[in-house]
Formats: C-alpha cells, sequence, structure tokens
C-alpha cells in the first residue's frame, strides 16, 4: 500500500512539474507575440546577422517569445527569442516566402503576405478554370484579396509563345506580395482575356 501511494505520489509530483514548467509557460507565450519554427531547422545567431555567432538551433514546431525585431537585412526578417531564462537569440525569416517562421501576435503589421507557389507551372483547361487552390498565402495579420492577371508572351521571331500568370495577395493593412508562375491552357484565351506581355508593370 504504501509503495502504491509513493508511485501515485511521484506520478502527481512529475504531471505538476510538467503543467508548472511546460504547459503553463508555453500557455503564457502563446498570448503574447511569439514565431512557430515552420522550417526544419534553423539557426540561432547572437547578432541579427548571417554572419553571425551561431549559438545553437531551434526546430521546427517549437514556440518561442519574441522581444525584439530587427528590419535592416533586406533579405530577412530577424526575431531575437527567449530560448531559456538566460539563453536568447537571433533567428531568420526570408521577407519573399516568410516560410521558416510564423510570427503570431506582432503589434506591428510588418511583414506583407506571403505567396508559396507548390508547382513551376500551372496548367487549367481554360481561363475561367484559374483558382488558387495551388497556391499558399498567408500574412500575420489576414489576407485582405488575392487576384491574378494573365499576360500573353509572343515573339514569333524568337520562337516565344507563352503565358505567364501575375498573382497579388493583400494583406488587411494595405501591403501587397506579387508572384509570378507560367501557366498553360488546353482551349486558349482570347486577346481580351489576358494582357500583352509587353504592357506590364
Amino acid at each position: 500500500m504504501k509503495k502504491f501511494l509513493s508511485l501515485i505520489l511521484i506520478i502527481v509530483i512529475i504531471v505538476g512539474a510538467y503543467f508548472l514548467f511546460i504547459v503553463v509557460p508555453k500557455q503564457q507565450i502563446l498570448k503574447g507575440w511569439h514565431v512557430e519554427v515552420t522550417t526544419d531547422v534553423l539557426n540561432l545567431r547572437d547578432t541579427p546577422e548571417p554572419w553571425g555567432v551561431k549559438l545553437g538551433e531551434v526546430k521546427k514546431g517549437q514556440v518561442y517569445e519574441v522581444l525584439e525585431m530587427n528590419l535592416e537585412d533586406s533579405k530577412f526578417f530577424w526575431y531575437r527569442i527567449k530560448i531559456k531564462r538566460n539563453k536568447k537569440g537571433w533567428i531568420a525569416n526570408p521577407r519573399v516566402t516568410l516560410d521558416y517562421l510564423k510570427d503570431n501576435n506582432n503589434p506591428e503589421d510588418i511583414a506583407p503576405p506571403s505567396i508559396k507557389i507548390f508547382d513551376n507551372e500551372y496548367k487549367v483547361n481554360k481561363i475561367e478554370d484559374i483558382d488558387y487552390k495551388h497556391l499558399e498565402v498567408r500574412d500575420d495579420k489576414g489576407i485582405e484579396s488575392i487576384t491574378h492577371i494573365v499576360y500573353h508572351e509572343y515573339k514569333p521571331k524568337e520562337d516565344i509563345d507563352q503565358y505567364w500568370i501575375v498573382y497579388t495577395a493583400i494583406d488587411i493593412s494595405g501591403k501587397k506580395t506579387s508572384r509570378t508562375q507560367s501557366i498553360e491552357f488546353e482551349k486558349r484565351p482570347s486577346k481580351s482575356q489576358v494582357v500583352d506581355f509587353e504592357l506590364r508593370k
């Protein structure tokens, strides 16, 4: 009986410790500004620069409190995160794709939306069949709209007869991102349904 009670006491202590040191702190982090790692492995550095000293690594699925953000790098957003009580460091997220980290509860809508394209070429029967199911469009504050324009590039001397589709995503604060992809039609669109490639902005 004493062994059974001792075992129960040990289990209660372990479960209590788990909630006290793991669950409760994580819930507190989730209420504030935090990032979730969405790539397999990401380097933790001592400065917000690709050549900063490597302090360790963070892995996919892990969640960290954000202490501050650095916007000086033209290619990456850098986040200073808290790993442990006395361990902090910088991790990066590409400005174009935002596919290393998911930024949550950011007090500022700093980042534009991201558009991830899963196929090199998009194939549809006709222009009316275009949809966005083959895309992943994300933004930390929410997407207001996503639109597209189809361009026709025709240069007979160079043997070019190609269609391009340009997607534009706009977030709720008006920031936008555009991505381009080649598109192939089984039924060619009419001239009125596309824009001359030379007229693109």
